[in-house]
């Protein structure tokens, strides 16, 4: 039998592990991703290179605490079960409308283009069917919305129909704008509301993978731009 101070040891010593797994998650979700970036690489290009990551779809700067989860979020995906991988359509981003287009009529849909809807209808507190700006009026018992909550919520349906308090959540809480951002020096810039000397461009060549989406012997570049 184990003396009380031999358990106490044991606990504690249990805890103090469970403790640093628990302040690692914590920097992961709250902490900057420069902690990250500097502990695992030494190299400033590849750290650069890896920030970039961190910033996307967010007013953020790579020492922003929260920035870590970011740029986790980017670099632990998984495609075709590659993890960290991204992926490229072939034939361009216009190949995943098409697939979803061939497996939607062969399911039996049918599908309207250039048809903007101008709202939903709605009929003893459920909606009915979507009003189109032509004004034909397509019914069914099941809508789905891929606009954005505020678009669908504000716009597209009467307010009226809507209890009061989702109408004043969505027009005080939600906000569906985001905002660019630069590195370090440059996100100061933003904070000020000007446009960066020095933005953050990351450019990627689709056609490096995929040469059928630009006309032979040419090349397609994705650039995307970090500005005020």
């Amino acid at each position: 039998m184990k003396a009380p101070t031999a358990l106490l040891r044991k606990k504690w010593l249990s805890l103090r592990q469970t403790w640093k797994r628990v302040d690692y998650l914590c920097g992961i979700y709250d902490g900057p991703a420069t902690k990250i970036l500097d502990k695992w690489f030494e190299s400033d290009v590849l750290k650069a290179t890896l920030a970039t990551d961190a910033i996307i779809g967010a007013k953020v700067s790579p020492s922003t605490p929260g920035s870590a989860y970011i740029l986790f979020h980017h670099v632990m995906g998984e495609v075709n079960g590659i993890k960290g991988a991204w992926g490229h359509v072939k034939g361009g981003m216009g190949g995943v409308s098409k697939a979803i287009e061939k497996a939607a009529t062969e399911a039996g849909a049918e599908i309207h283009v250039s048809s903007p809807v101008k709202s939903i209808s709605v009929h003893d507190g459920k909606a009915r069917g979507v009003c189109l700006q032509s004004g034909d009026v397509i019914e069914s018992d099941c809508i789905l919305s891929n606009a954005s909550p505020v678009t669908t919520v504000l716009d597209l349906l009467d307010q009226n129909d809507l209890p009061e308090e989702v109408v004043k959540h969505f027009r005080r809480n939600w906000n569906s704008e985001s905002a660019s951002t630069k590195i370090e020096d440059a996100f100061l810039d933003a904070q000020h509301g000007i446009c960066s000397k020095r933005p953050v461009i990351e450019m990627n060549i689709p056609t490096s993978l995929d040469p059928t989406i630009a006309p032979p012997g040419k090349t397609a570049t994705s650039t995307f731009l970090k500005s005020q």
